[in-house]
């Protein structure tokens, strides 16, 4: 099942690469993002990535039924435990920092089984979102990182 609705924190290369590919690959997908740098998400906004912004990591994660944590990932830990309350039941969340410890303790602790760590192997030598490319991760390994507590259901989801 895809997603109707996806919140993209993080519009920057990485995140707003992600916007840019499921935008291309359904348009009935609703994507909102979210930057602590807001011209950044909206400038994926007019780059055709998002189909909204918000103005607040809680605002874009509303009513979203999948979650991709794109910020820096020294920012995921809190960004984790401030959206504890915030994400739906049935919302699966994931990242995309490459480090996992600190990443996957936080997201399990405020999301348990819904939360699955992940890791593309794929990039750029440029940054922000005008380096986005919705085809950046096609035939690119995405390493996630299930632990004991993952959901199998929300791991397929992911994958």
């Amino acid at each position: 099942m895809f997603a109707t609705r996806i919140a993209v924190l993080g519009t920057g290369l990485i995140g707003g690469s992600i916007a840019l590919g499921v935008r291309a690959r359904n348009r009935r997908t609703a994507v909102v993002g979210y930057d602590s740098a807001g011209d950044v998400a909206e400038e994926a906004l007019k780059a055709g990535a998002l189909t909204a912004v918000a103005r607040s990591p809680e605002e874009a994660v509303q009513g979203a039924d999948f979650v991709v944590l794109a910020m820096p990932v020294d920012q995921i830990p809190d960004v984790c435990s401030g959206l504890a309350g915030s994400i739906s039941e049935a919302a699966v969340v994931t990242d995309v920092g490459s480090a996992k410890v600190e990443v996957v303790t936080a997201g399990e602790a405020a999301f348990g089984a819904r939360f699955v760590g992940g890791h593309p192997m794929a990039g750029s030598e440029r940054h922000g979102v005008d380096a986005a490319d919705g085809r950046l991760f096609e035939d690119a390994w995405w390493v996630l990182t299930p632990t004991s507590g993952t959901s199998s259901e929300n791991y397929a989801r992911v994958a």
